[in-house]
């Protein structure tokens, strides 16, 4: 065999002895270095998402549409664990202004909705625990103590007056 036979044989060769590339969960190839794909078939709300956050143990994931859908994710497939409507009404609210926010433990949930209220969630069960009427307009940024126990919130009147909720009452 001459030597440009022999390298054009070796150079055939070579691709096959390559590291096959991470797939996700559909079995398309991952960019190099990537763990999982969200926004495909899975992972996938079919709205944009306005949270996500691990929930505690880190397996699996939360996120919050802008159609107030929260949905609990398995970390590993992709596969949605339970899904849950945050709006708190019948009709639900057109859009979302602010984003929600999740205790540090992953157990509560506030989200804000256009309606000048804020939804508190158990992420457990998806039950809404309680529903905060803000007086200043509409929510638009939240915060929750660490303890659980207080919800800050700016509103988009009265100049950005900020409050602080009680929620353990």
């Amino acid at each position: 065999m001459n030597r440009s036979a022999a390298l054009l044989a070796l150079s055939l060769l070579i691709p096959a002895y390559a590291a096959e590339p991470r797939l996700d969960a559909d079995g398309d190839p991952l960019p190099a270095g990537a763990l999982q794909r969200l926004g495909r078939n899975r992972w996938n709300s079919g709205n944009p998402v306005a949270m996500i956050a691990f929930l505690p143990g880190g397996k699996s994931l939360l996120t919050v549409d802008r159609s107030h859908t929260a949905i609990i994710w398995e970390g590993a497939s992709g596969k949605t664990l339970r899904r849950f409507d945050v709006s708190g009404s019948e009709v639900r609210p057109q859009r979302m202004f602010g984003n929600p926010v999740m205790t540090d433990d992953g157990k509560i949930l506030a989200c804000p909705s256009d309606d000048g209220t804020i939804g508190i969630w158990d992420v457990s069960s998806g039950k809404e625990l309680k529903r905060i009427k803000c007086e200043h307009g509409v929510p638009k940024a939240l915060a929750i103590s660490n303890d659980a126990k207080k919800l800050a919130v700016t509103g988009l009147r009265q100049k950005c007056l900020t409050m602080v909720f009680d929620l353990d009452k």
